[in-house]
């Protein structure tokens, strides 16, 4: 807000031509004076407004720096300086109402304020545009699009102390990476990470949130967990046989659930996925025999 510090006498200053407005009528009602007499005290009430309006705004570009406090004040002293030709002409020569420069003034002091405020929305908008920007980057990951682990520890410490009944933890590895990159290069070996988030996303994003929580290792948190998980299970075992018919490198997965109860809380509930997942994962190394 502008000028917040000088509200207080801006609400007299308030008060004061409210009162002004009130008096005034009445006074001309019961024929106790005229519009011509009570014009100087009029004018002098606007002419003291104006001098604390422009006090309060330049103390507020003193304390602040405020753009938009800059913005008034300069539209002010335009219609400032115009307001004071007519009432210079008013006062000097009275016939000429000098209506012609505070309409010029006027004018122009709303087209600054326009130009100003449109000047500060776009400001607004460029700010709320970079915090964007940069909570995407704090936690999502960059090359996946997936969460991060940044946003996976918060997560994780939001529900430390909640019972995890309703939830269902899933951690996922992948296969060979290590072999893809040493063979065929990292670039290889990033598209197979890429690759093998869009699988995972197209399995499970309707029904948990997808997580990188390592180079080759995912997590799906899912707080109100399906009631036949081995569905999604399967979606993801058939996008990955999709994938894998048109492509040279093949994904691979070892893959550990945990499904909560009241019992458990979430920390643990990770631990059993974890444990889950290199118990899948040495099964498949020793089905093929290595």
């Amino acid at each position: 807000m502008i000028c917040v510090k000088q509200k207080r006498l801006l609400q007299v200053l308030i008060n004061i031509l409210y009162l002004n407005l009130l008096i005034q009528p009445v006074l001309y009602i019961l024929n106790l004076t005229n519009f011509i007499t009570l014009l100087p005290l009029t004018h002098a009430l606007i002419v003291g407004s104006v001098v604390c309006m422009v006090y309060a705004l330049i103390q507020e570009i003193k304390t602040s720096n405020s753009m938009m406090a800059k913005g008034i004040l300069i539209a002010l002293s335009i219609l400032i300086v115009f307001s004071l030709v007519s009432l210079v002409q008013f006062y000097v020569k009275p016939i000429v109402t000098g209506r012609t420069s505070f309409m010029f003034g006027f004018i122009a002091f709303i087209i600054l304020l326009v130009y100003f405020c449109i000047k500060r929305v776009w400001l607004l908008y460029e700010q709320n545009t970079k915090l964007a920007l940069y909570h995407k980057l704090a936690y999502n990951d960059i090359m996946t699009n997936a969460k991060n682990r940044t946003a996976f520890n918060e997560k994780m410490a939001q529900l430390m102390n909640l019972s995890t009944e309703s939830m269902a933890l899933m951690i996922l590895d992948i296969n060979n990476l290590k072999q893809v990159n040493d063979q065929y290069g990292h670039h290889e070996g990033d598209e197979m990470i890429i690759n093998t988030c869009h699988c995972i996303l197209n399995a499970f994003s309707e029904i948990g949130e997808v997580y990188r929580i390592g180079g080759d290792e995912f997590v799906v948190l899912m707080l109100n967990k399906p009631e036949n998980l081995d569905i999604y299970l399967s979606r993801l075992e058939m996008v990955i046989q999709r994938f894998n018919a048109d492509h040279q490198h093949p994904i691979s997965l070892a893959y550990g659930c945990a499904v909560g109860s009241d019992q458990t809380d979430i920390e643990n509930l990770f631990k059993q996925a974890d444990k889950n997942m290199y118990q899948c994962k040495f099964d498949q190394k020793a089905h093929n025999g290595q």
